[in-house]
């Protein structure tokens, strides 16, 4: 073990973590590997009408879909997405007349994601309705059902939806998670999702966070995993959205807490540093733009 800088067994799910950077999943019987197989693969309702998972097998993500009745479906992963002769790398179908849109990601720190495309397309497909035509030429309208996935439905999507949560209902990252993953536990954001969600919550919390005097006398603490942004901001943003509004079920709090902490440990601090970064540019141009028209006066 030598070079580790942390090690911390959760017997529950044999899972070790291994320093920050790390992770490994070791299952000790074949049940356990089935059991984390159609974890991933079959989709999970995060919000009402809004699926997250993976696709893996074809033939299969078909037949779920159908039985769910999804009418829209948002594409995460690269391979997936048609080439020029309408052929993807990897085998890609769903139902027909269902609407796809590609947003091909590679599940690495480096891939931007476009949020604003994903919320965008969400957005649009929970707010509309789907036309479908009987044998009869009569017109059935279907309540839009759409299903965000990637691979194994742990990060790519899983970042995507998450973002969508907090812009949709003005929630941190840590209360977008919380709901995801009480829905879905599978879910594990990469290193640079989870600074790309943390910066989120910093637009978020700056511009519709609302002033709290008590939470600017509080110490800002860089392992506070809960409301560290909106302590540094001194501003507390107003859910629109709670877990108990869409779940009864018991809440996994110690499971969550965990996750959200590990997440929160190699997230955070790069967002932050960015932040401060982009705030001392702005504050730069202001003053370059005030000098600008004090000098043409």
């Amino acid at each position: 073990m030598s070079g580790w800088q942390k090690v911390e067994k959760r017997a529950e799910f044999n899972i070790y973590l291994i320093s920050i950077k790390n992770s490994v999943i070791c299952s000790s019987t074949s049940e356990e590997i089935t059991r984390r197989h159609n974890l991933c693969r079959n989709p999970n309702e995060i919000i009402h009408d809004l699926f997250l998972g993976g696709y893996m097998d074809a033939d299969e993500m078909v037949n779920i879909m159908k039985e769910l009745r999804i009418t829209h479906v948002l594409n995460c992963v690269k391979d997936y997405v048609p080439g020029l002769d309408g052929k993807s790398l990897e085998e890609y179908k769903v139902p027909e007349g269902v609407i796809v849109h590609h947003i091909g990601m590679e599940d690495e720190p480096e891939q931007q994601i476009n949020f604003s495309e994903t919320y965008q397309f969400i957005d649009n497909a929970l707010n509309g309705c789907q036309k479908q035509y009987s044998s009869s030429s009569s017109v059935i309208l279907h309540q839009p059902r759409i299903f965000v996935h990637c691979f194994a439905g742990a990060s790519r999507s899983a970042s995507v939806v998450i973002e969508y949560l907090m812009v949709k209902y003005h929630l941190t990252f840590a209360k977008a998670f919380e709901i995801s993953f009480h829905q879905r536990s599978e879910i594990f954001p990469n290193s640079g999702f989870m600074k790309q969600l943390y910066l989120k919550e910093y637009e978020l919390v700056n511009q519709f966070g609302v002033e709290d005097q008590q939470l600017k006398q509080l110490p800002k603490k860089v392992d506070n995993r809960i409301n560290a942004i909106e302590i540094e901001l001194g501003k507390e943003l107003h859910p629109l959205i709670r877990l108990q509004d869409i779940s009864r079920l018991p809440s996994q709090s110690e499971l969550y807490l965990i996750r959200l902490s590990y997440l929160h440990s190699y997230g955070y601090k790069p967002a932050q540093k960015q932040w401060e970064m982009m705030k001392k540019d702005k504050e730069k141009d202001i003053k370059t733009t005030q000098d600008e028209q004090s000098s043409s006066k």
